[in-house]
């Protein structure tokens, strides 16, 4: 989160992108993502949990519908694996 806020600070003293910062948050457009011919995936660096995961990585991973990696540790289903690699 340190890391996280520095970054955001420097950016918005150098005025980069400051259409895509809503207070704290990124903008993200969904819609663009959803379409995309590239798997995407958003998972949480504290969790591992999957957040998002677009079409083409829905069907790539042959997940059934659309929500049924919702909350799913990412190295359980993305690698088969039990724990977060090292």
């Amino acid at each position: 989160m340190q890391l996280l806020r520095e970054r955001l600070k420097d950016a918005e003293e150098q005025r980069y992108g400051q259409a895509v910062y809503i207070g704290d948050r990124l903008v993200f457009d969904k819609e663009k993502f959803d379409k995309l011919d590239e798997e995407v995936s958003i998972i949480d660096p504290d969790t591992y949990e999957l957040v998002y995961v677009n079409e083409y990585m829905q069907k790539s991973y042959g997940f059934s519908d659309a929500y049924s990696w919702a909350g799913e540790k990412c190295y359980k289903l993305l690698s088969g694996l039990d724990r977060p690699c090292d």
